[in-house]
């Protein structure tokens, strides 16, 4: 499954990268459609235009105008680079916003909050007063902060905890916001520029069957709505100086935050609206395009909507407050964009009258354009062929234009429902997104799909019987009809979609594509098998393995933290193409809390981070994840490190440079750590324990005289040792100083490698050195080598 995965995200796109080529095209663009918007005004209209003809241009001339500030934000991907370094310290509090949500949902995000590398305090910010949430703070060590009422709902909630706390600097969450352990250390350092006063990472969602995304790895698609804003509008903002904060997910100034009065109120949206402020007292933000944490997009169509409700009444709100237009500080193009996110509710009226258009002509006789059809018809349809032309040049590989068409439409009833609750603002509510699985689908979402639908059928009838009477001509009605056939397929499309969707059976889960070891519980013998995906309480397992729906089995997941083999329960069994294999899905059972978290530290340092990694950058670029460090025993060091997708990837790999671990097969060369003294060539750094790993691109030079060698397992109740017990026979070292030992590593077993030199036995037979067998050459699995560290200590 990840290879699959793998192809879908290095898919090759039409979109242009070059700067130059860009600015060809755009300028082009923006000639062509002045020329089109001069030819409607003067040429189209007639004698005497009437409100409906002169509704249309102006509605063509917001869209216009739109598109021009879209696609000049719309640069190619931003490339990585690395923050500055800090001249000193600052001290950072992490605040969690909460009001309604699980405990356990916030439970993860505080975990992975907690265990972040840089120096930090984490705090729940609780607006739902709850007993059970202060008692998991409490068991976590994290702080607590809640107050008696909830005024200015989340911006209320954060000023709240910003009077309680001290940091230099304070870092965002929602509740569900899980971040790497990497986070602060790959954006603190741009708060070295004084005049930084806020850094703001991608919203990078992890739940891939929700609402708005549309994947399907058979049809190569991996995608959601938010996608062109995340990681192309942002990036664009931050070139122009105007990113702005997004609510979670970034990190803040204080001293900035106290000069402004605090996180903005008045808005239901208080992150645009804060980063207004600050940058109208003339400071900077930062667009850091790296998956730094990930978070949970709307499951259900309900949960879509409310959030999408909130954010369109919230940028209303804040034209009628505080309209950047008039909003002193702000430079040209911070006023332009603050105006163009504000506002992007207004869309809804233009765009819902082009829906119109065409069942009005046929059905009413309103003809909005005055001119000969063999001018009008070359005219429109050139005028669209640019439009899809430059969308595909500029947009890709983010902008799908039958996708961006379907959420066109499901938002403009919300955004239209938006202006009138600015028009009668009396008793605006505030309502968080909800994290739950709602099966039901609200009418705002599906009714004007039925009515897109049965209107434009109903004008496509009535436009036959009016050519078959002889009442229009066929060319002008055939135009009319091709356009209601259109929004007749785009109504069916939305319900099918709509409706289509199970959010009640979702189950979020990553590709992993890993070996493991499977057994029927309480059995003895341990089977191969492949972990295809993993989730916090559901593995994917293909192998030999007999088993059926309801079976109890065992499977063996020490290589990311677990102390002892893992219960499971098959939900669900699917035969495999392979004979002999079967597909099981095993929703993991008796987890504790932490091997809970165990899962979710793999999930969202290493196994997500690489899935998502090419979500971002289909080249694969980027931070690479974060180390997972093994062996960390109470009040002792980490042995050794082993960086996933840090080494170099051989013939054999599966996967892209970034892949979880190394692949199956490889060989790797185990032996003593390079010295000064010791005249070895340079190589990786070495392992905290002292010792080296390298990955080779080739096998030995001389397999007969470096043969690989043969693993067991005895699987002791207390210890995991992988080792070898018998000679590895003789190899011709290439240089003078202590030799290496070429050995292949399974891949299940692959994610740290903890050995001691291997040093020369006494004589020379033929001008070769003679190994001696490796005592102390092994394989650690996480930290599981009690018994043989225990002995080494106290022979020590």
């Amino acid at each position: 499954m990840t290879g699959a995965y793998d192809s879908v995200l290095s898919k090759p796109f039409l979109g242009l990268q070059s700067h130059l080529t860009r600015r060809v095209v755009f300028s082009l663009y923006i000639l062509i459609e002045l020329a089109y918007l001069y030819w409607r005004v003067f040429f189209s209209l007639g004698g005497a235009p009437s409100v409906y003809a002169w509704a249309l241009i102006g509605a063509e001339f917001y869209v216009i105008v739109s598109g021009f500030w879209f696609y000049y934000l719309l640069g190619p991907k931003m490339e990585h680079k690395e923050p500055p370094k800090l001249s000193r310290e600052l001290t950072v509090d992490v605040f969690i916003a909460t009001y309604n949500e699980e405990v356990d949902l916030v439970r993860t995000t505080a975990i992975a909050t907690r265990d972040m590398d840089y120096p930090h305090r984490t705090w729940i910010c609780d607006d739902g007063r709850r007993p059970e949430m202060k008692a998991m703070a409490e068991s976590l060590g994290v702080g607590y902060i809640t107050r008696p009422r909830n005024e200015h709902y989340k911006a209320g909630n954060l000023n709240n905890a910003l009077s309680q706390t001290d940091g230099d600097l304070v870092m965002v969450l929602d509740a569900d916001h899980i971040p790497r352990r990497s986070f602060l250390k790959r954006t603190i350092g741009y708060f070295e520029d004084p005049l930084v006063a806020l850094v703001q990472t991608p919203q990078i969602y992890y739940n891939t069957g929700s609402y708005q995304h549309r994947t399907s790895v058979s049809k190569g698609l991996l995608w959601h709505e938010g996608r062109i804003f995340q990681h192309r509008i942002m990036a664009g903002a931050e070139r122009a100086g105007c990113a702005f904060f997004i609510g979670t997910g970034g990190l803040l100034r204080r001293s900035a935050l106290e000069e402004i009065g605090g996180f903005a109120t008045g808005s239901v949206t208080e992150d645009i609206f804060t980063s207004m402020r600050l940058h109208a007292e003339g400071y900077h933000s930062v667009f850091v395009d790296e998956p730094l944490g990930f978070l949970q997009a709307p499951k259900s169509p309900h949960a879509y909507a409310t959030q999408r409700l909130r954010w369109a009444q919230g940028g209303l709100q804040i034209l009628r407050i505080e309209n950047p237009l008039f909003k002193r500080g702000l430079t040209l193009f911070q006023r332009i964009a603050y105006l163009h996110s504000l506002s992007h509710a207004m869309a809804a009226f233009p765009n819902l009258l082009f829906y119109l258009v065409p069942a009005l002509y046929i059905l009413f006789y309103l003809n909005p354009i005055n001119a000969a059809p063999e001018i009008v018809i070359p005219m429109i349809f050139a005028h669209l062929v640019v439009n899809l032309i430059v969308y595909r040049l500029l947009a890709a590989p983010d902008g799908r234009l039958l996708e961006s068409s379907f959420f066109k439409f499901i938002n403009l009833p919300i955004l239209i429902r938006a202006t009138f609750r600015l028009l009668f603002p009396k008793g605006l509510p505030f309502r968080v997104t909800p994290k739950g699985r709602q099966a039901k689908v609200p009418p705002i979402l599906w009714l004007p799909a039925v009515v897109l639908t049965l209107f434009h059928t109903l004008a496509i009838a009535v436009a036959l019987r009016r050519v078959f009477d002889g009442e229009l001509t066929f060319v002008v009605a055939s135009i009319s009809m091709f356009f209601s056939g259109t929004f007749v397929v785009l109504g069916l499309y939305v319900l099918r979609r709509t409706f289509g969707i199970k959010v009640e059976d979702e189950v979020v889960y990553v590709p992993i594509n890993s070996d493991t070891l499977v057994r029927h519980s309480g059995h003895v013998d341990w089977q191969l098998a492949r972990l295809q995906c993993l989730g916090p309480s559901l593995a994917v397992v293909d192998g030999p393995i007999e088993a059926q729906v309801g079976d109890l089995v065992q499977l063996d997941l020490t290589a990311i933290g677990m102390w002892r083999p893992i219960s499971g329960r098959v939900a669900k069994a699917y035969p495999a193409s392979v004979r002999n294999r079967l597909t099981a899905e095993v929703q993991l059972v008796d987890l504790d809390k932490e091997e809970q978290e165990a899962i979710n530290r793999f999930l969202f340092n290493t196994a997500l981070p690489n899935f998502l990694g090419g979500f971002v950058d289909s080249q694969g670029s980027g931070p690479p994840p974060d180390p997972v460090l093994l062996h960390r025993r109470e009040g002792k060091p980490p042995l050794a490190a082993f960086q996933p997708g840090a080494t170099a990837s051989t013939g054999r790999s599966r996967g892209r440079s970034g892949s979880l671990g190394p692949p199956s097969g490889s060989y790797y060369r185990v032996g003593p750590s390079p010295t000064p003294q010791g005249g070895q060539p340079a190589g990786p750094s070495p392992s905290a324990a002292g010792l080296r790993l390298d990955l080779m691109t080739t096998p030995p030079t001389q397999p007969k005289q470096a043969k690989p060698l043969s693993w067991v397992n005895p699987r002791s109740s207390r210890s995991r040792l992988v080792h070898h017990s018998s000679p590895i026979g003789r190899i011709k070292p290439d240089r003078a100083g202590p030799a290496w030992a070429y050995v292949r590593i399974p891949s299940w077993a692959a994610q740290s490698v903890v050995s001691e030199p291997i040093t020369y036995a006494d004589g020379q037979s033929q001008g070769e050195k003679t190994l001696a067998p490796p005592p102390a050459l092994s394989l650690e699995i996480d930290d599981l080598l009690v018994d043989y560290l225990d002995s080494k200590d106290k022979s020590n």
